[in-house]
């Protein structure tokens, strides 16, 4: 099985056989959206494992897709997605064809995670679970009854762009302003950070505040920093006030927090709940 996530920024890709085994995986940085380019990242990764491993080509069965935004899985549809500013794109058909014909499931992330955290993670036995992603967008996948909660178009679990600050907050990437993940997200949050740290202090712990990502934030001693506590303490309180919301709305058994953001772990935990 060859898996593909794309989001916003980055690419992640991994071979696993049936019994779910790791055979291969890669992450790597994204610096274009234009959808036929990033088919041929696609590519290019699975023809060099093609030809670097022992992995042929007839035992690829089938490819997931994961992506961000507002999806038709029975078309293999990209309707909208506003981090990748993509929208009515066939990016089941463009991946397939590019890797010779090998049938691609396209899924949301937020979906796709919450099925995986519910067959092999955290929510192994559970059938009412919901994921919330806190990476650069932010979306849910709800799980009712042991099935992936859809709603009536395929668009259900979008809670990145339900409003928290309907006057004077930030404006998303769909053009609104006061979204949750215009608030939380983990661009957001790296706005937040670079505004109230020096530059002096990044280059302490050898970084470039142009450069430096959410990730580096999270692994190194800047963690620690007062004024990152206080950002992340903020944006915990604010993703806990969602989760109430949740579990108000779908009384699930269990809440799992992914992405970039969930890394921060107790600091960010502590607020939520």
């Amino acid at each position: 099985i060859f898996a593909v996530r794309i989001q916003k920024g980055e690419l992640a890709m991994v071979f696993f056989n049936l019994g779910g085994e790791v055979l291969n995986q890669q992450r790597q940085v994204l610096n274009t959206n234009v959808p036929e380019e990033v088919v041929g990242i696609i590519r290019s990764y699975f023809e060099w494992v093609i030809e670097n491993s022992q992995i042929s080509r007839e035992k690829v069965l089938w490819c997931g897709l994961a992506t961000p935004g507002l999806i038709n899985p029975h078309k293999g549809l990209l309707v909208r997605s506003s981090n990748l500013n993509w929208y009515n794109i066939p990016i089941s058909e463009l991946l397939s064809t590019s890797l010779g014909g090998i049938p691609v499931r396209l899924e949301q992330n937020a979906n796709a995670a919450a099925i995986a955290e519910m067959e092999y993670g955290s929510g192994k036995g559970y059938s009412n679970l919901i994921y919330i992603n806190l990476s650069v967008g932010i979306s849910a996948g709800i799980i009712i009854n042991g099935k992936i909660f859809n709603g009536e178009f395929g668009y259900a679990g979008e809670i990145g762009h339900t409003t928290f600050f309907p006057k004077n907050g930030p404006q998303c990437s769909c053009g609104r302003y006061g979204c949750f993940e215009a608030s939380c997200g983990a661009h957001r949050v790296l706005e937040l950070i670079k505004a109230e740290v020096s530059q002096s202090l990044f280059e302490k712990y050898g970084m470039s505040k142009e450069k430096v990502t959410i990730e580096d934030v999270i692994s190194s001693p800047l963690l620690e920093t007062p004024q990152i506590r206080d950002i992340l303490k903020e944006t915990g309180k604010m993703i806990g006030i969602a989760v109430a919301n949740l579990l108000s709305l779908f009384n699930t058994s269990m809440i799992i927090l992914g992405g970039e953001l969930a890394k921060v772990g107790d600091l960010l935990i502590r607020e939520i709940i």
